[in-house]
């Protein structure tokens, strides 16, 4: 399984209740964490993933994929800890328009989980769904360019590509092949 979160933190009275949605409490993600150690999942990554399916590798009987989506800072102060407490590893998908705007991701901190061992994949700019790009200059904007972006903050290739809402169509799949993203639906 792969397991996706957005936002690590506690709910706040101005949280609706669509947004709560995409919110886990900091405990109820700890107990997460710690349900998977006790259970004995392996924690791999999404590259062990893409071998097993590319390249008919063997996983683990109990093997599980962490993803985190949109760059949030919660999810630097609030899952990193526990992650690292495991010591496992995650692939964060990264909104790039975000990046340094409050509550999101600084670029240092991007680079700072790339360093640790993390993986990072792009989310497009913005989030918008890659089956409304119609010109040539939306999937620069939303493709190219925040693959780009990313590349100069982590010093690689970016590889991994997480189709925003898991809205995805034939288009996408080509223009994510030119440039070279693996792509994870979401």
């Amino acid at each position: 399984p792969v397991l996706c979160y957005h936002q690590i933190r506690d709910w706040t009275e101005k949280d609706t209740r669509f947004q709560r949605q995409f919110i886990l409490p900091v405990a109820r993600f700890n107990e997460h964490m710690k349900a998977l150690h006790d259970e004995g999942y392996t924690v791999i990554s999404a590259e062990q993933l893409v071998d097993h399916y590319r390249l008919n590798i063997k996983l683990p009987a109990k093997a599980v994929v962490l993803t985190f989506d949109d760059g949030t800072v919660s999810q630097y102060r609030n899952a990193l800890p526990e992650l690292e407490k495991y010591g496992y590893k995650a692939t964060f998908f990264i909104m790039t328009v975000t990046i340094g705007h409050e509550d999101y991701l600084t670029a240092r901190q991007v680079k700072e989980l790339y360093d640790e061992g993390n993986i990072i994949g792009c989310h497009t700019w913005d989030h918008h769904s890659v089956t409304g790009y119609y010109s040539e200059k939306d999937w620069l904007t939303q493709l190219v360019q925040p693959l780009k972006q990313l590349e100069g903050i982590t010093g690689n290739k970016i590889l991994y590509f997480a189709y925003p809402n898991g809205m995805w169509d034939d288009d996408a799949m080509q223009h994510l092949k030119k440039n070279w993203a693996i792509c994870i639906p979401r």
